[in-house]
C-alpha cells in the first residue's frame, strides 16, 4: 500500500527581484479566496494597481528577509520535509508544495499521481483555519485529484489547539528570560471581517478565526505560566480598516504609552519565519515601537523545523 504526506505553505518568490515579487503577487492576490470580487474586477485591481505599485516595495521587504539559502519559509518547508521523511522511513513518502509559487503544488500533485498513491494525508500549514489560507489549498488539492479513484484523501484542517503544537511554540521562547520584559504579545495575522463572520457563523466551530487565535494565547499562556495581565493578543498585516482588531501596531504604541519599555512578541498564525514575521514584527514595528517610547522589542523565532516541532507535527499527521 502506498502512502503520501503532503504539507503545504502559502509560497515565496523564487527570489527578491522586482519581476519575481511582481510574478508571486500577481498568483497569490487573484485567487478568489484571497480577494472576493467578481474576477474581472479583481484582476483589473491587483494587476492594473496593487501589483504594479506594491511589488517595488515587497521586493525590497524580501531583500531584507532573504539569506544565503533564500526563501526561509521554503528553507523550513523543505527541512521540515526532509526530516519528517526520515522519521516514517519508507511507510510514507513526504511531499512539499507551495500553495503560490514554486514548488508548485500543481506539479507536486502531478508527482504524486504518477506514484499511484492509494493513500494520503495533506496537512495546510496553517494553524487557523482561514478562507484565504486553508480553504485555498484545499479547493486546490480537491481540484488537481478530482480524477483520482484509487486514493483516499484526508484533510487536517487546523491544529491550533495542539497540545503539541502550543509546546513547540513555547519551547522556542526558552531562549529568552520572561521575567525580563514588562509584556507579551502574541499577534496573529489579521483577515477581512466578513471572513471572519462567516467562518463563526458556519457549523464548524474551529472556523471561527479570531477565537481560535485567542484560544491559541491562551493556551502559550498557560503553557509559560503567564497570568492574564502579562499578555496580550493583536493581529498584524491588515489591508484595510475592516479587518480584525485590535492591531499589533495600536496595541504596541498603547504599550508604549503605558510605559511598558520591553516587549516579547510571537507569531503563533505561522509555523515559520517569513515576511509577516521577520521583517514586519521583527524590524518593522520593532522600530515602530522604539520611536513611540520603547526600549526593546524582541522576536521569538517560528517553530520552522525544529526538532520539537518535527516529533510533535509527525502526532498531528498521524494521529
Amino acid at each position: 500500500m502506498k502512502k503520501g504526506i503532503l504539507l503545504i505553505n502559502v509560497g515565496t518568490p523564487e527570489s527578491p527581484s522586482v519581476k519575481d515579487v511582481r510574478a508571486y503577487l500577481k498568483e497569490f492576490l487573484n485567487d478568489p479566496f484571497v480577494i472576493e470580487m467578481p474576477a474581472l474586477l479583481r484582476q483589473l485591481l491587483v494587476n492594473g494597481i496593487i501589483v504594479p505599485f506594491r511589488a517595488p516595495k515587497s521586493a525590497q521587504r524580501y531583500q531584507e528577509l532573504w539569506t544565503n539559502d533564500g526563501s526561509p519559509l521554503l528553507v523550513h518547508l523543505l527541512n521540515l520535509q526532509k526530516k519528517l521523511q526520515a522519521k516514517v522511513k519508507d511507510e510514507y513518502q513526504v511531499y512539499a508544495a507551495m500553495n503560490y509559487g514554486q514548488p508548485a503544488l500543481s506539479k507536486v500533485i502531478e508527482e504524486m499521481g504518477k506514484a499511484a498513491l492509494d493513500e494520503l494525508i495533506v496537512l495546510p500549514l496553517f494553524p487557523h483555519y482561514a478562507q484565504s489560507t486553508t480553504l485555498s489549498a484545499k479547493t486546490a488539492v480537491k481540484a488537481f485529484t478530482a480524477d483520482w479513484r484509487q486514493c483516499k484523501i484526508r484533510f487536517i484542517d487546523s491544529f491550533h489547539q495542539d497540545a503539541g503544537f502550543i509546546a513547540s511554540v513555547a519551547a522556542q521562547a526558552k531562549p529568552y528570560d520572561l521575567s525580563a520584559y514588562d509584556h507579551i504579545l502574541f499577534s496573529y495575522h489579521s483577515l477581512p471581517l466578513k471572513q471572519v463572520k462567516a467562518g463563526c457563523t458556519s457549523a464548524e466551530k474551529a472556523h471561527c478565526y479570531d477565537k481560535a487565535c485567542y484560544a491559541t494565547s491562551e493556551l502559550i499562556a498557560q503553557e509559560l505560566q503567564l497570568d492574564k495581565s502579562q499578555y496580550s493578543t493583536a493581529f498584524q498585516s491588515r489591508f484595510s480598516k475592516k479587518w480584525l482588531a485590535p492591531y499589533t501596531s495600536d496595541v504596541l504604541k498603547e504599550m508604549a504609552d503605558k510605559g511598558k519599555k520591553k516587549v516579547l512578541v510571537f507569531t503563533p498564525s505561522f509555523v515559520a519565519d517569513c515576511l509577516e514575521s521577520t521583517v514586519e514584527i521583527g524590524s518593522e514595528y520593532r522600530d515602530f515601537f522604539i520611536e513611540n517610547g520603547g526600549e526593546v522589542l524582541d522576536l521569538v523565532p517560528c517553530v520552522n523545523d525544529s526538532e520539537v516541532w518535527v516529533e510533535h507535527l509527525l502526532k498531528i499527521i498521524l494521529h
